[in-house]
This record gives structure tokens, sequence and C-alpha cells, in this order.
């Protein structure tokens, strides 16, 4: 077996396991959306790079309404990308106890997590800030719309989030970034040698 499968295959054990300890219960309509913020109290979609300083970036990932009516497991895959004028460097990504995760926020990350309802933390981000990202870049999570729950293989649509960087009245961290399909296929050939 090639060694790059084997992360894939301990996600997906973990999340049957997901699925078999938490019942499945009604499919959701929306996988949500992948807000950032720069705050524990998930309450700033802004960041402020004025001096140098270790910053962190908490991924939420929100499912409403209807949609947070099931139970089971949820995997999702996303990346973060940055606009021209952002110059943090990222250090590292701190995933909350419970989860489990391949690859890096940088590169592609598949996050495996039971379900929950409302607004879930599932990364926290470091950076190194120097003080000289410019006004308004952004910090984007730019999801690939795989959301399973209790593998339906139904794949749902995850809104993304931004994170405005030196902000001012013209630019906003409110527009969504879109979404891209993809399949399970084009997710473990991700992971390939």
């Amino acid at each position: 077996m090639s060694r790059s499968l084997v992360p894939c295959l301990h996600i997906t054990r973990l999340l049957l396991l997901g699925s078999l300890i938490f019942p499945c219960g009604a499919k959701a309509a929306s996988g949500g959306r992948l807000g950032l913020y720069s705050d524990v109290a998930l309450s700033e979609c802004t960041l402020a790079d004025s001096s140098p300083r270790i910053a962190d970036v908490y991924v939420v990932h929100s499912v409403t309404g209807s949609a947070a009516a099931f139970d089971g497991a949820i995997s999702i895959m996303f990346q973060l990308g940055s606009s021209a004028g952002f110059t943090g460097t990222w250090l590292e990504d701190v995933l909350p106890a419970g989860m489990a995760a391949v690859g890096t926020s940088q590169s592609g990350i598949i996050i495996g997590y039971p379900c929950s309802h409302g607004s879930l933390v599932v990364l926290k981000i470091r950076y190194q800030m120097y003080g000289t990202s410019s006004s308004c870049s952004a910090v984007e999570a730019i999801p690939n719309s795989i959301t399973w729950t209790c593998f339906y293989g139904e794949e749902l649509p995850v809104d993304g989030g931004r994170l405005v960087v030196n902000s001012n009245q013209s630019c906003s961290c409110d527009t969504p970034v879109a979404t891209e399909s993809s399949t399970w296929g084009r997710v473990k050939a991700m992971y390939r040698n």
C-alpha cells in the first residue's frame, strides 16, 4: 500500500467510527459556511497588522437552520489563500481535540469531525505578522465543497469566508468566497506521490 494513502485511510476509519458513534439523522441541505476570525470570541473578521507579532486565525464551520438538524460525521476540505499585499508567514495549523486531519491549510487540508450544531472551530492557524501588510489585503478560506453526512456520499456546497487585514471603509469581510466543486477521487489524488 502506498504510504501517501495511509493518512487518508486513517481519516476514513475515523469518520466511519464517527458515523457509528453518532447515529445518522436527517440529511443536510447545505454544507454551511467557513468563517475566519482573528479573536477567540469569534467576533472579529478583521486583523490589524501594525507591528511584528504572532497572530491566530480561527477557521469556523457554521451550519444553521435546517442544515443543523443532522447527526453523523463530517469531512470538509479547504485551502487558505491570501491576496496580494498580505505579508504574514504561515507558522502552523493547530487542530482542536477530537478532530482528524490530513494536509495543511496552505496546501489543502481535509478535516474530519463529528457533526455539530451551530458553529464549531475546526482549525486555528498561526501566522507571523511583520506589520507590513497592505490595507484591505485578506486571507480567504477556499472550500472544495466536500461535506458528507453519515457517508451518504452527498457533496454539499460550503461557502468560504475572508479575514480582512488592515481594513478600512473600502473593504469588508462579509463577502463569501466561491465554492469549488470536487470529488472524492480528486481529493485522494491530491495526496498521491
